[in-house]
């Protein structure tokens, strides 16, 4: 999943994907969200 595809996903149905509507829980999917493509990088 591209970058502008999960910001699509994020806005159409952002409770499911971080809970609450804050900038904290936003923040942590996004990063989690990094993180996870990097390491997905790093095995290829």
């Amino acid at each position: 999943m591209t970058e502008n595809e999960l910001f699509d996903q994020l806005r159409r149905r952002t409770a499911m994907y971080i809970g609450h509507a804050s900038p904290t829980h936003l923040s942590s999917f996004l990063f989690g969200s990094y993180f996870s493509k990097m390491d997905e990088e790093i095995k290829e």
